[in-house]
Formats: C-alpha cells, structure tokens, sequence
C-alpha cells in the first residue's frame, strides 16, 4: 500500500462511491485507511467533500427511517427518542427502594483527622 497518485477529484469521487466509508475507499485507491486519512486532512477540498458525503448519507438514512415509521411502532419510538426531546419525548430512568418506596440514605459525619 503506497502513496495516492491520482487526483483529489478522483479521491473525491472514490469517497462518494464508498458513502464516506474511509477503509472501503482507500482500498479502491491501492492504499491504507491511515494513508488516505492523512490525504484528507492535507486536502481541505477533499475534507469539506468528505463531510458532505457522509451528512448526505445521514440525510438519506432519515428519509428511509420516516418512510418505514408508519409500518413499525419501533422505529417511531427511536425517532421521538432521538429526535423528540424538546418536546418531551425521552428515555426516563428513575430509581427506587424495594416495591417503589424511598432508597433509605444515610449521612454520616467525619472530621478531617478520622479519614
């Protein structure tokens, strides 16, 4: 695995083919994850290409996610949780003694020479 000798916009578009995926890519590119990972932080054009990617990539999982909520109370649960919180919708743990009453605490004062 050596150096990329091929032109950003070809790194570019070696990144769009993979989704982003840097291993995936950079084996396309005849070289190592670490080798392309260096190229594109070298590379502000290929970095700014590199996010975009990846942020469409989100964009199109959330489109596939709304498509499938009406045909499953699971996803739309995710959703609310991820997405819902300033409206209320998160996971809420609370924790208790035995049968749900008080956990029992205990204070206990000590002077500095006792520790």
């Amino acid at each position: 695995m050596g150096s990329i000798k091929v032109k950003t916009e070809q790194v570019v578009e070696q990144l769009r083919a993979s989704q982003g995926n840097i291993s995936f890519a950079a084996g396309k590119l005849g070289t190592s994850r670490e080798t392309l990972h260096k190229y594109i932080n070298e590379h502000p054009t290929v970095k700014v290409a590199l996010e975009d990617i990846r942020e469409s990539t989100v964009d199109r999982a959330e489109t596939m996610l709304q498509q499938r909520m009406s045909q499953s109370d699971t996803l739309l649960i995710f959703f609310l949780k991820t997405q819902g919180h300033r409206r209320g919708y998160k996971e809420r743990t609370e924790i208790s003694g035995p049968e749900g009453e008080p956990i029992p605490i205990s204070i206990i004062k000590m002077r500095v020479d006792e520790l």
